[in-house]
């Protein structure tokens, strides 16, 4: 297991969505130093904690598609209305 690579996925995550390493840290109910320690591969998180962190990621995942297809729904709305 490539710990350093873990973390740094970790890592690529909570920047991409936005997230702090206290805010992510928040919402798994733990200290910035966990998160801290996962991302520079001193350690890693404990099973139930990965699970919080997959469900994290869906919910994310499930937030920016609707914004995605929200936003294509909006860009073709404006389209139609130019082209009449």
């Amino acid at each position: 297991m490539d710990v350093k690579r873990i973390g740094a996925s970790i890592t690529a995550f909570r920047k991409a969505n936005g997230y702090t390493q206290e805010l992510l840290a928040d919402k798994l109910r733990l200290s910035p130093q966990a998160v801290s320690k996962w991302e520079t591969g001193a350690g890693l998180p404990e099973a139930s904690v990965l699970i919080e962190l997959v469900e994290i990621a869906l919910s994310s995942l499930t937030i920016n598609r609707s914004c995605y297809v929200q936003g294509l729904t909006f860009i073709k709305i404006q389209r139609i209305l130019r082209l009449k």
